[in-house]
């Protein structure tokens, strides 16, 4: 019996060893894979019951270094697979080709798309700290002769651990996946057209219900496959796709240009190349949300758009002028769709406004970019989509221009910059480096610019010490500094105003005070006094021109404004008023200043006042008396424009660009007349040549000024403002003033000197300039047109009536 079971123990030791040799030999041999060795793939995802049968997709899971054949992609004796760190073709199943070969060992995946291998492998374990690259991809095309690697191995910061979906697309030929992207995610498509990688660009038109920016979508197991797409064919021969999965609208295309953009939320029901009037054609596609609302948006990112579906615009044959606006012209009439522009998604979103010009009779003859020329009555006359658009409470009719035929075009080099700053003596100064009561310690002013650091915006930043205890008001946040450390109290109910130049300068309250459990607060830009409670609620306001600077003494305020030192109680009830008294200027040096724009400064021979502007503050010094008195009187909103101090029969006025300011002669305070800046306004870069031009009309009594988009004409002894003329977004020249009439040029496009610059002279060719006449006594408007960009107009020398022109352009 013991020597049975010894036997038995011995034969089965043969057949353990015999068994191990089979399988060395087997391995070692490098066998094509018969269809019996083929690994099954895990997490196969079927096509569609709209996929053609013919059409494989599948996903594979394998090591690089497998020991055993596996396989990735089988038809009839051909196939590919992996073995010991080689991707090998057999064409027979016999022979075999060495596609690649890998170097390590790694994890990978494979996914088949039809025609088209997408492999993956993992170089970096999901969750490792290790830096460097997670994943190496690279693309297999199978065509006969034989397959060949499109894309060759290509290591990028996902792998396919890090993969949230892959999403196969049968035509054109894609892959889409979602991967993890640090604490996000992010989309990319590979073109197996292009062998190439592209990040997938996100438009969630403003936001989807339900998806929340950075939140990580699941992970989605297998292959996801779509097989239906739809088809655009554009009107230049450009082919569109779009495809739509659970996450919203998947948009390509090759041409104009390439794009991939993901609609989240959208789905896209139709596509138009919209037509531009001065630039490249765009594509317009509609879209319909979750909700069935339907927008409109450009596609491809050129620009930021959501606009509330408007049908005419697929009807008709529509061209835009800009991505908000778009025209239409037929025999009879003009017609406009525009949208509110702007930053938010609630701009575009807002239903447009529709306006519609009858031509009357006027029959078309040929168009120029954004300029239409018409035959009416027999005459030529022209008319521009920008002036429709833009000129406000405009009778059509003064709409129409006329060809320019009493002008002379001259074409210069461009002279030297001329800053036109005046030098003067003035009483030496010193500019305000800090508003403050006390030097401020450096602990504080490093603490108030770590919670508001000056960038391309400086704060408007006002100190104040009362005991030993420090507080500071930066624009209108309110903080008490103590055991080295900010407060914040709150917020401020102030007006902040900002001066915008090549930077952004805020103008706050420029002084406050403690006043029992409250607060008197200066409010400087918003001409008030606002007593507050220890809420900051506003308990009772005195309106003042401009205060700067409060006086607490024995119970009383005494508040220094615009000329005046008003006296009150401690609840702003009015007590006295009196002029700032003139002050010795015996101790006073005098000292040169030599950047005065020609009206800052004014020297009245009459009454011996000396006037001039600086930095925020008016100075009247009276030299005989060596006396002088200064008082804050604010900044000009567009650093651009300049103060005018301008002497008119027995007053003295002192125009900022938003305010004017009376005195009589001795400088006596009389009167404020504001004139806010409006919004659109053409400030910072959107600046017109003619801002702050100041025209003084004796005969009506009038001052008018170019301010922004507009001409405004001050009457200051009635204290009132009137806007005499309008043109959003246009390039308004310095007005002249001949027999009764303003005229100016007028370059309807505001972005035409940017175009110039970007161009060349060549574009100005493309461009038109306008001269407007505006009558003074009816206020109606004339307007004339000529071929080309012009930056200066001048009235020729012996000019009649109607004036003749002389207009320049620069080389």
């Amino acid at each position: 019996m013991r020597l049975h079971r010894q036997s038995l123990i011995l034969i089965g030791c043969l057949v353990m060893v015999s068994l191990v040799i089979v399988i060395c030999v087997y391995v070692g041999s490098d066998k094509v894979p018969s269809q019996a060795s083929i690994a099954k793939p895990t997490g196969t995802a079927q096509p569609e019951a709209s996929a053609k049968p013919e059409r494989n997709f599948n996903v594979s899971e394998f090591a690089t270094d497998t020991s055993e054949p596996h396989v990735l992609w089988r038809q009839e004796q051909q196939s590919i697979y992996v073995h010991n760190l080689h991707l090998y073709y057999t064409s027979d199943g016999v022979d075999k080709q060495v596609m690649y070969e890998w170097t390590e060992p790694h994890a990978a995946h494979a996914w088949l798309n039809g025609e088209h291998l997408l492999i993956g492998e993992q170089l970096i374990e999901k969750g490792s700290r290790e830096d460097g690259n997670h994943g190496a991809w690279m693309a297999v095309r199978i065509r006969q002769p034989k397959p060949v690697i499109i894309a060759p191995r290509e290591k990028k910061f996902f792998g396919p651990q890090e993969l949230l979906s892959v999403t196969a697309i049968e035509q054109p030929e894609w892959f889409v996946i979602k991967t993890l992207n640090g604490s996000s995610f992010s989309e990319h498509v590979f073109d197996l057209s292009r062998g190439e990688w592209e990040s997938l660009n996100r438009n969630t038109m403003g936001g989807v219900p339900g998806d929340v920016p950075g939140k990580i979508p699941d992970k989605v197991e297998g292959l996801q496959v779509i097989t239906d797409a739809q088809v655009f064919q554009l009107s230049d021969g450009t082919t569109a796709y779009s495809f739509v999965d659970n996450d919203g609208g998947l948009i390509y295309s090759k041409a104009p240009h390439y794009l991939v953009w993901r609609y989240a939320g959208y789905e896209l029901i139709d596509m138009k190349l919209m037509a531009f009037m001065e630039e490249p054609p765009q594509l317009l596609g509609r879209f319909r949300s979750q909700d069935g609302d339907e927008v409109a948006s450009f596609v491809g990112g050129n620009f930021d758009t959501i606009l509330q579906g408007e049908p005419r615009l697929w009807e008709e044959d529509w061209q835009a002028l800009n991505a908000y606006t778009f025209t239409h012209r037929s025999p009879e009439k003009l017609e406009i769709i525009q949208y509110a522009s702007g930053d938010s998604t609630e701009t575009g979103t807002a239903p447009p406004r529709y306006k519609q010009y009858p031509l009357d009779g006027a029959t078309w003859k040929s168009s120029q970019g954004s300029l239409l020329e018409y035959e009416m009555d027999g005459e030529t006359k022209y008319i521009s989509w920008y002036d429709l658009l833009h000129t406000e409470n405009a009778d059509p009719k003064t709409l129409w221009s006329a060809p320019l035929d009493n002008a002379d075009f001259k074409q210069e080099e461009r002279p030297p910059y001329d800053p036109d700053w005046v030098s003067h003596q003035v009483l030496a100064w010193d500019f305000e480096q800090m508003n403050t009561n006390a030097p401020v310690p450096e602990e504080l002013e490093r603490a108030v610019n770590e919670a508001h650091l000056d960038s391309d915006y400086g704060f408007a930043k006002t100190y104040r010490k009362f005991g030993s205890r420090w507080f500071a008001l930066v624009d209108e946040h309110l903080y008490e500094y103590k055991d080295g450390s900010l407060t914040a109290i709150g917020d401020l109910p102030i007006t902040v105003s900002v001066t915008v130049g090549e930077g952004f300068s805020g103008r706050g309250a420029r002084d406050f005070t403690r006043v029992n459990d409250g607060w008197i607060v200066a409010d400087t830009e918003g001409s008030r006094v606002l007593k507050l409670n220890d809420k900051l609620e506003i308990v009772k306001r005195l309106e003042i021109p401009a205060p700067y600077r409060i006086t607490v003494e024995g119970g009383m305020l005494h508040i220094a404004s615009t000329a005046y030192r008003y006296t009150t109680d401690e609840e702003l009830q009015l007590m006295n008023a009196e002029p700032q008294p003139f002050q010795t200027a015996t101790a006073v040096n005098m000292a040169s200043y030599d950047h005065f724009r020609p009206q800052e400064w004014y020297r009245d021979k009459v009454s011996g006042l000396t006037w001039y502007y600086l930095d925020g503050w008016l100075y009247q010094y009276a030299e005989a008396k060596r006396e002088y008195r200064t008082f804050y009187i604010g900044y000009n909103e567009n650093a651009r424009a300049q103060t005018h101090i301008v002497p008119y029969e027995d007053e003295v006025l002192v125009l900022l660009d938003r305010r004017l300011e009376r005195f009589d002669r001795q400088g006596k305070w009389m009167s404020t007349l504001a004139y806010p800046r409006s919004k659109p306004d053409g400030i910072y870069d959107h600046t017109t040549q003619g801002e702050n031009t100041l025209i003084v009309d004796e005969a009506a009594d009038l001052l008018y000024l170019v301010q922004g988009y507009r001409i405004l004409a001050l009457d200051w002894k009635r204290n009132e403002v009137k806007t005499v003329f309008r043109q959003n977004y246009a390039d308004i020249g310095k007005p002249v003033k001949f027999n009764g009439s303003l005229y100016f040029l007028l370059r309807s496009n505001e972005n035409d000197r940017y175009k110039l610059l970007q161009e060349g002279l060549k574009a100005g060719q493309r461009m038109y300039t306008e001269i407007v006449a505006l009558d003074l006594q009816s206020l109606s408007v004339s307007r004339k047109v000529t071929p080309g960009y012009y930056e200066t107009m001048e009235l020729s020398e012996g000019s009649g009536d109607p004036p003749a022109f002389t207009l320049r352009r620069y080389n």
